[in-house]
Parts: structure tokens; sequence; C-alpha cells
């Protein structure tokens, strides 16, 4: 009812009248057609009017609207009645029931004319832009909804051309200016802009200033009111110039700020176009997601773009303002895609056309080329992995015209009338068996270039240049691995096999290959790929060694940096923009923890947390990079890197077991100041605990001591001696060496076992007498796993801390008795305090919590007691675990011969030694 109520206000302000009347409702209803056939009925036979006869074409909805905000015509008394039945009809005064009649007998036929036009720019685009049918289908989209758009309060039409560098943004800007008829074009080079001041010179600069002038934006809008406006690009410009133009975005208008006068921009193409978001560009999910959902690529894109960020007057700020990338986002975002071979190569052959004719003008010589179009792609090619457009088209013709000016410069005696430049068969075979379409992502994974030999000979007045030879190779590392940012790319060489023992943590990263090569199975399955994982341990384990492996297995680029490199937000975006062009790939980031953790080292510090942040997430697929982080101090890194969806797989790299301790022993035995017959398998069980770091100074500080003392041969005493130096901090002869393995094994074998034998439900791990941190040796528990934590489950846990010194001085004697048992006296201390002052689990001490007394006490209460209640635990405990370890004895022995035997042992193993 809403457009008929207008309709009669408008009739009865233009009859003079003071009210509306029924008359001007039966007027307006005649001017209007149905949008609700059955409300639209009951409006006819309310008012008399026929459903079916003549309608007049008198309203527009821009019309209708501008009526509703004049002042308010008062309803005539019969008005009033029909609105109230109406009402109780179900239908208010705001219903939508008509709309504008429109009389299309009159307008038959015109939409030949917009549509003639719009197929005329289409087919310019397309054959001066290519491989960006998408751009230009959607551009020619825009261009057909203006035909028939009304005037609103924004420009006639706004577009985002995003994409990468040299793909035909600005160019297809410039195209629209040649096929729209009637329309201005003027480009504005926002690389002009980056001063906050230079605003002024789009909109002017008021009276009063010495330099005082119109804005050249305004200005030449205001001489060519129906016009194209290029903005390119856009994140160069200041934010302040940027955020000038939001008026003219959302309002449809801009004021001069010389003149003073309101510029009218309704009739105005804009066109912004952009480079940002390059980090997602060569991602091939998102070039796969651009394909099939464009829609929800440009979401992923805008997303990436208000991630993106630069200095501006010495801070950090948006490379594109928040309000601006939601003008933006109002408008058509318009992708332009990496351009394929087949697009670089229509590219290179207008190149070489236009320069053949210059070529043949000033030189009097003809060109003539044989089988054309693959000697052109043969030549792009050549431009791999980076394919650059603008190299393309500033370079591809040395390949064609310098090797002929070479020739007749060297030969300034020979007579030359035509050219000839072709290919041989074997290039011919070369190219016909290459997939063209996968090629350059193989040569960018790769790091590989097609390379080729120009041949020239001279027949008659013919000189014939023919292009043989064709191969792909590796590019030299020196000129294409590494940038000016010290970025390197590799496919390293080095195997799982080629890397001595590390049995375990082998499998482990096989495992994880496994997962990263099925990411097409696990997105199917609705679960998301890893995105990186990290390796820590102590120095000298071979994290940085492993990592290579990881790579070669799996097949993919390793790109390596260093944690100190992660200082610079700059490098950051270009390490992961460099990946991306290899992607998939692998970045490695050697000691990590070098990044400091936010809130530690100031907001310049954050600020590079959470660059590395947005880059490890990514957007569109930015599961195509795995990163592999190695660190010494996994606590100093930040939680928000490790969480899940991040680095969220940590695996850590033990100390070498013994396979990997035998090939650095061996290897430096073999060395020519080494006795032979140096016994390996003793030397090997005294370094357990060794890392290769550690394994390489004994060698070193071997050599350097025998070069010293003048020896001509280093003999086992010698390498001994540095090796338990290096060891306990103190010369140790063989035997002591020996003997802390020996206590030690049967120290943890009782651990284990009397935990099996008291706490089945407890996993572990493995028991091992590799030393780890402030442990000679030890038992590894699942610490995942939960436990309820009942009075009987601390007495087990208390009788399992005390069984390694029990069973040390049942094998060993009073020998035994020293002090390895001082962590676990400490925790079967603990387990008894928490079980009777914490928890009340104590029959004389029930259900009192000794800490929360204390805390309103302000005093230790029961202390005489506590300390009774804890000596009776500790004494039972201590005499029930002396009983399982003599009943025990045979497995505690199994198994402290067998982990001195292979150093480590698993669950499996445990149990089988158990049984």
């Amino acid at each position: 009812m809403r457009n008929m109520l207008l309709g009669g206000k408008l009739l009865a302000i233009e009859s003079g009248e003071g009210s509306i009347t029924l008359d001007h409702l039966r007027s307006a209803l005649q001017s209007l057609q149905p949008l609700s056939d059955s409300d639209y009925s009951r409006l006819c036979d309310s008012l008399n009017v026929p459903e079916e006869g003549p309608r007049t074409e008198r309203f527009t909805t821009s019309l209708l609207e501008e009526t509703a905000s004049l002042p308010r015509v008062p309803y005539a008394p019969d008005v009033i009645r029909l609105l109230e039945r109406l009402k109780q009809q179900g239908l208010d005064l705001s219903s939508r029931v008509t709309e504008p009649y429109v009389n299309l007998g009159d307008r038959k036929g015109r939409y030949h004319t917009v549509v003639s036009s719009v197929a005329e720019l289409k087919a310019l685009l397309s054959s001066r832009i290519f491989d960006q049918d998408a751009a230009v289908e959607a551009v020619s989209d825009a261009v057909m909804r203006m035909s028939w758009s009304e005037l609103s309060d924004r420009p006639q039409a706004i577009f985002s051309f995003l994409g990468p560098a040299a793909t035909g943004k600005t160019y297809m800007a410039q195209l629209m200016g040649q096929g729209l008829q009637g329309y201005a074009l003027r480009s504005f080079d926002m690389t002009q802009f980056s001063s906050e001041k230079e605003s002024f010179g789009l909109v002017g600069l008021r009276k009063g200033f010495s330099d005082a002038t119109t804005g050249l934006l305004t200005d030449f809008v205001k001489q060519h009111p129906r016009s194209i406006i290029v903005f390119d690009e856009l994140e160069k410009s200041h934010s302040r110039v940027q955020t000038a133009l939001l008026r003219l975005l959302s309002e449809g208008w801009l004021r001069d700020e010389y003149s003073g006068e309101e510029i009218d921009f309704r009739q105005t193409i804009v066109v912004f176009t952009s480079n940002l978001g390059s980090s997602i560009y060569s991602n091939r999910t998102f070039a796969e997601q651009a394909r099939k959902q464009p829609h929800q690529a440009r979401e992923h894109l805008l997303q990436a773009i208000s991630q993106e960020t630069k200095i501006e007057d010495g801070h950090q700020v948006a490379a594109i303002p928040p309000e601006m990338i939601s003008r933006l986002s109002q408008g058509s975002i318009i992708l332009f895609n990496k351009l394929s071979i087949d697009a670089l190569a229509r590219i290179a052959q207008e190149q070489i056309q236009h320069e053949r004719k210059s070529f043949e003008d000033k030189l009097g010589l003809s060109v003539e080329f044989k089988q054309f179009d693959l000697l052109v792609r043969l030549l792009v090619l050549g431009f791999a992995p980076g394919f650059d457009t603008r190299a393309v088209k500033s370079r591809l013709t040395d390949q064609v015209y310098d090797p002929v000016t070479d020739y007749l410069l060297a030969h300034e005696n020979a007579h030359v009338e035509q050219v000839e430049l072709s290919i041989d068969a074997g290039v011919e075979v070369f190219l016909q068996s290459q997939d063209m379409g996968k090629l350059p992502q193989q040569m960018a994974t790769k790091h590989q270039r097609v390379y080729f030999r120009h041949q020239l000979a001279l027949e008659d007045t013919r000189l014939k240049v023919v292009l043989t030879d064709a191969r792909i190779e590796k590019l030299a590392r020196g000129e294409d691995f590494t940038d000016a940012s010290g970025i390197q790319v590799d496919l390293p060489e080095v195997s799982f096999e080629q890397i001595a023992g590390h049995v375990q943590i082998k499998a482990r990263l096989s495992e994880t290959i496994n997962l990263v090569s099925q990411r097409e199975q696990l997105k199917a399955q609705g679960i998301s790929v890893p995105r990186g994982m990290l390796l820590y341990g102590v120095p000298g384990t071979g994290k940085t060694m492993l990592a290579k492996a990881f790579a070669h297995e799996a097949g993919l680029p390793f790109i390596a940096c260093a944690g100190n490199d992660l200082l610079n937000e700059s490098f950051i975006r270009k390490l992961f923009a460099r990946a991306r062009e290899y992607a998939p790939a692998i970045i490695f980031i050697d000691e990590i923890d070098a990044l400091p953790r936010r809130g530690t080292a100031g907001p310049h510090a954050d600020a590079l947390v959470n660059r590395m942040l947005v880059e490890i997430d990514g957007f569109a697929g930015g599961d195509d990079i795995f990163i592999i982080a190695a660190t010494n101090r996994k606590d100093l890194i930040d939680p928000a890197i490790l969480r899940s969806g991040r680095i969220d797989l940590h695996f850590e790299v033990p100390q070498l077991d013994k396979e990997a301790r035998r090939w650095f022993i061996e290897r430096m035995l073999a060395r020519p100041l080494f006795s032979q017959g140096i016994d390996v398998d003793q030397l090997v069980m005294l370094t357990a605990g060794f890392s290769g770091a550690d394994l390489e100074k004994v060698s070193r500080e071997v050599v350097l001591l025998a070069l010293r003392e003048g020896l001509e041969a280093i003999g086992p005493e010698l390498v001994t001696e540095q090796i338990n130096t290096q060891k306990y901090g103190a010369p140790l002869n063989l035997e002591d060496g020996r003997q802390h393995l020996l206590e030690t094994a049967y120290h943890e074998a009782a651990h284990a076992v009397i935990s099996r034998v008291l706490l089945p439900e407890r996993r572990i791990e493995q028991v091992t007498v590799v030393a780890r941190a402030n442990f000679l040796g030890m038992v590894a528990y699942d610490n995942e796993q939960e436990h309820d934590y009942t009075r009987e489950f601390l007495f087990n846990l208390t009788c399992v801390a005390l069984a390694g010194r029990a069973a040390q001085i049942k094998q060993f004697g009073d020998k035994g008795l020293d002090s390895g048992a001082a962590g676990d006296l400490k925790q079967a201390a603990s387990y008894a305090w928490h079980a009777i002052a914490e928890w009340g689990m104590d029959e004389q001490l029930y259900n009192l919590s000794i800490p929360a007394l204390q805390d309103w006490l302000k005093r230790l209460p029961f202390a005489a007691q506590v300390e009774e209640r804890i000596k009776h635990w500790l004494d039972e405990a201590t005499a029930h675990t002396a009983s399982l370890v003599d009943t025990h004895w045979r497995q505690i022995d199994r198994v402290a011969q067998q982990v001195l035997s292979d150093e480590i042992i698993d669950a499996a193993t445990l149990q089988q030694l158990m049984e």
C-alpha cells in the first residue's frame, strides 16, 4: 500500500488539494502494477478499480521516494475508514503491494543497442587482455548493470582490480576508456601521493596558500562528468589521501577545497588497482578457489589485504585503511590471475612482431620465423621460474635479435639480406612432450629453467638462426636461489637413510610426511592439514639435518632461515611470499626462540610475533606452506605460535642413540692419528647421552691435545679421558663410567618394574639411561594421561619413587647408597605431603587441608602430627618397596641388562621382559 499512498500524496500535491482522497488513490493505483496478486486484488476491489484496466506510466521508484520526504498531507475521512478496513484484512500502511507501472511496449528493442555496445567492449577486452576471462566477464556484467541502473548516491560503478603485478589491471582500465563511448579517462599514479599533504593534488588547496589551486581530480570530473577515474596502486598512497576519497565512494560527491564547489561524481566509473595480497596469489589452492568459488575467494583476498601494513610517518599502519576496504567491498571486486604459458606466449608474439617491423625498417633485413608458435613458447620458458611479464616484454627480443646483431658485428664483410629463425627437430620433440599446464609449477618447485643454444650459419645471403639443445636445468644457486634478503631455496639431497640412528623420531617424521602428502584426503574428511611442527631438544642432536631429510622425503622445496632473521618484519613477509611462489614448500626456521614472546620486548617485538601469526595462518589455502621450526628452548616460544592450528606438532629430538654415536665415533677413528684396534663398542657405551656436537668436540680436543703433546698416535686411554671430561666435568676412568651406567640401569629398571606392578594402568613410554636435562636416566610416562589421585594411587607412586634406591642397595650394597636418589626422595615426600596435608587422606588428620588452615590462622596447624604421619607414610612405603623389589628382582635384573644393552627400551619391550 505504501506506493499507492505515496502516489496519492503526489497527485494531491500537484492538484493543490488539502487532503488525499479516494480519487487520488484510484488514479495512483492505475499507474501501479502488482507485486502481490492477492493483495493487489483486494486494493482494486476496495477502490472499485478494474485489475486489468488501462495503465499509465506515471511514477518511478525514485519519484515516489522523493515524495515521501515532502511535508505530510492528511487523509480524507473516507480514506481513513478505508485504511482501517484494509488493516483489519492484514494490509498496513507500510505493505509493499505494488510497484510503478512501466509500459514495456514503448521500450521493446532498446536492449539491442545496449547489448551491442557491451559486446563490443567485451570483444575489445578479450582481444587485448590475456588469460583474464573471469575479469573480462565481471567487467562486462558490471557495465551491463550500469545500462539499466538508476542514478544513485555513489559513482555509477566502483571496480577494484586486484591481482599480481603485470597481469593487465591498469591496461584493462585504459581499454575500458577506449571501449565505453562518451567517457573521458584519467589515471592517477598513487605512488605520487605518498605524503599526507599530497591529497591537495586531488581535491585542491584552499585559497590563501601560495600554491593554492583546484584539484586535479575534482577539476577533471567537473569538466568531464562522464569519466573513468583510475587510481593505480592505491596502497602506495598516504592513508589521508585514501580517506579523502571516502565521501566520493559513499555519497557520489566531493568538495573542491579551492573553489568550495561540490563536484558530482555520480556519473563516473571509479577503478582502483592494487598488487596487495601477493602472499596468496601464487597459492594453487586459492587459484582453484577463485575459479570455482569466486565470491569466497574475493572475501579471502579482502581479508588478506586488510592485514597488509606499511610504514607511514614512522608508524606501522594498514596499507589500505579499514574504512576504505569496506567501501571497496561494496563495489565490484575483480580478480586477476597469474598468466599462463599460453597468455605469456601471446604477449611475446606481439612483442616480437612489433620489434620485427622496427628491425626490418632500420637494418634493411627481412625476418622470417619458422614454427613461430613453438619458437615463442621456448623463449618464454627461458624466463622460468618467475615468468615476470615485464621481464618477458623487455628482454624477450634479446634472445631473438641479439644473436643476429652479434653475428653482424663479428662478420662485417658478410652479405646478409634475410634472417630466418627456427627450432630444430629435437626442440620440437622436447616442447611437444611437455605438459604446459603443469610445467610452470614444476619448474617453480624444483627451481628450474629451460635452457637452449643458438646455432648460426650463413647460406648465401640468408642467415639461419636455429634454437637447439633445449633442456630443463636447475638454476645456479648464486644467481637464482638467493635474493637480496638472503632467502635461499633448496632441494636437500639427504635422506632419512643417510642419518644414523634416531629410529623413533624418523618414524614419527615419516608419519607426518604421510599427513602432509595426503592433504586432499584430510580435507575431504573435514580435517585440517597440519601447518607446522616443532623439533626441540638439546643442541647438536641433528634437528636441522632431520628437517632437510623431511623435505627430501616429502619432495618439497626447502627454504631455510635463522630465528634472528625474523626480527625484521619485512623479512617475514618476503620469506612467506617466497615460499608461496614455490608452494607446496617447507619453511625451516632454526632457533625460532630468537623471536621474543609478546609482552616481553616492547611493541616492535609484539608486531613481529603478530606478523608471524598472520603469515602462519595465511588465507585461502595457507596449507601449502609447511613450517618446521627448531629450538633448544621450547619454553621461550610465544604460546600463540605453538597453539593448535599453527605449529602444533611437537617432537622432541633426543640425544644420539647407539647407531648415530657409532657413526660419529667410527668417522673419528678413521683419521690417521688414531691407533688401530680401539674398542668402538666401549666408546659407544661411554658416550651415552652425547650429542653430535659433543662428539665433534671430543674428536677436536683429542686431536689438538695430541698435536700439542707431539704424540704420534692417539690411543684408547686418551679418547676415554676426553669423553669422561666432557661427560662428567672431571677425569674419570673407564670403570667409574661403567659403574655409573650400571647403577642407573638398575635404578631405572626398578622404577619401571615396580610401576608396572603397582600401577599397571599408568602408561610407560620408554625406559632409558640416556641423559636428559638433570637426569642420568629416566622412566618416561605418558604426560597426557589423566589419573584419579586416590590415597592408594599416591602411596603406590611413593613406592615407585623409592624403588630406585632400594634396587641399587640390593645390587651394590652400601655403594648403591648415593645422592642419585635425591630427586626420588623429594618426590616421595611430595606425594606424602599432598595426601596427608593437602587432601586430607590420612585417618588421623582426615579431611583437613593444612595449607587452607594456615592461610586463615596465619600459622602452621598440626605441625607435629603432620610430620609424624608423613614419617609413618614414608616408613610404610619403604618397607613395602623393599619387599616388592625382592619379589620382582628377576624382572628388575632382566630390564636392567636390556636397558644397558639398548639404552632405550619401549613399552612393548618392557612388557615382554616383565612376562
